[in-house]
């Protein structure tokens, strides 16, 4: 699960917020709440189709990928699906594989 959230944490850190998509993320959203800024948001493509976008809050943007992962403070992810081929059902599947395949709990 770590190799997972370093992976995206090293991307949304490195993508400026604004402007690198179109899409619908605000600025600031409330999570539980929690108010939390967009800290950064990428495109996942798989053969030149743009299959969903994915963009990380916290409290305060950060570029510290290392630090975002060891705070114990609230952060969100938020997922939005773009391609037809992606149901609900098959990336929850898709999720749920990755994260087996990073950690050592078999049971998530």
């Amino acid at each position: 699960m770590r190799t997972v959230l370093k992976f995206w944490l090293a991307l949304l850190c490195l993508l400026p917020a604004a402007g690198f998509a179109a899409d619908n993320f605000p600025a600031q959203q409330t999570f539980a709440g929690q108010t939390l800024v967009l800290n950064g948001k990428g495109v996942r493509t798989k053969l030149l189709f743009n299959l969903y976008t994915a963009g990380l809050y916290l409290q305060a943007k950060s570029t510290d990928a290392a630090a975002i992962l060891a705070a114990a403070k609230p952060m969100a992810m938020r997922l939005e699906i773009t391609s037809g081929v992606i149901t609900s059902a098959k990336m929850e599947e898709a999720v749920r594989e990755g994260f087996k395949k990073s950690t050592a709990d078999p049971n998530i």
